[in-house]
């Protein structure tokens, strides 16, 4: 179960940092930074971070 955590983990962090790379993008090209899919990236990316930290947290071998 760890390791379907850990992989969680990291997709949250590329959804977090597709995020940041479109923000930057449409900031970059003058448009309106936070339309698009930047919202959606960061908060889908955000909740998946927290619910893979809580099951690295609960499944962690102690």
């Amino acid at each position: 179960m760890l390791n379907i955590s850990l992989i969680i983990f990291f997709v949250s962090l590329a959804f977090l940092g597709l995020a940041s790379i479109l923000y930057r993008w449409r900031a970059f090209t003058n448009k309106k930074a936070w339309n698009g899919m930047v919202i959606p990236l960061g908060a889908f990316g955000f909740v998946l971070l927290v619910i893979s930290l809580i099951m690295i947290y609960l499944y962690y071998p102690q």
